[in-house]
């Protein structure tokens, strides 16, 4: 299982909706093996080329941003499209009409994401908390370090 998918099965669980691409990206420093980091860039090409899940990109009022979610049988009613990626034709990442912009192809999103957040997470903010990118507070490293120890990653 990869470390994505386990942060947003696990999050859904506990009746949460997604999570951001920082706090994702940012997970990566509680894996136990010393692999690659993924970029955004790496992450979306991840999320799109699986076929372990479904996940889908939406506008979430509380954080003010953009969150991944596990696309579970409560979203079978969700409006939108899988964009292409690169020109390339994908179905494992869908794009909610929040987010029409995006769904002609999935570079102009991930251009978005690096826009918005690549200082933020070169700068270990990854959590949004008050509508400000903060560094992970301790409830949510140790909600990471769970959901790690449980898929053994």
């Amino acid at each position: 299982m990869l470390y994505w998918h386990a942060l947003l099965i696990e999050w859904r669980k506990l009746g949460r909706k997604g999570l951001s691409v920082p706090y994702i990206l940012g997970s990566q420093m509680y894996l136990k093996n010393n692999t690659t980091r993924q970029s955004i860039t790496d992450l979306i090409i991840s999320i799109t080329t699986n076929n372990l899940i479904k996940v889908y990109f939406t506008y979430c009022p509380e954080i003010d941003g953009l969150i991944l979610c596990y696309k579970d049988d409560t979203a079978t009613k969700l409006l939108g499209a899988y964009p292409k990626i690169n020109g390339n034709e994908q179905n494992n990442l869908f794009v909610t009409n929040f987010l029409d912009e995006f769904h002609v192809d999935l570079s102009f999103l991930i251009s978005e994401l690096l826009e918005r957040h690549q200082k933020d997470i070169s700068t270990g903010r990854f959590s949004r908390i008050d509508r400000a990118w903060q560094a992970f507070s301790i409830d949510e490293i140790n909600f990471i370090r769970q959901t790690f120890k449980t898929y053994n990653l």
